[in-house]
């Protein structure tokens, strides 16, 4: 497998992390603001967001770092001949 197909395959998965961090950080306050005394069920909601979001920060920079070894890996051309 060639080092542009690699880079091509090389999971996106981060994103989703984001987009659950949104969901957490905007459902938790939409659904548990009855304004009572126990506010838990937000500060939870807050936690589970910003654990999505640490989570997802920490994926992201693995897939970069990931990206950036298999750009400056040479490239192996299969074409070109071995021998002399």
């Amino acid at each position: 497998m060639s080092t542009e197909e690699k880079r091509k395959k090389a999971p996106e998965t981060a994103v989703w992390y984001f987009v659950g961090a949104t969901f957490a950080f905007a459902l938790g306050p939409m659904l548990f603001s009855d304004g009572g005394p126990d506010r838990w069920q937000t500060v939870l909601s807050m936690i589970l967001g910003a654990g999505l979001f640490i989570s997802g920060c920490v994926v992201f920079a693995k897939e970069r770092r990931l990206r950036r070894e298999a750009q400056s890996k040479p490239v192996e051309d299969s074409d070109a001949p071995s021998g002399p």
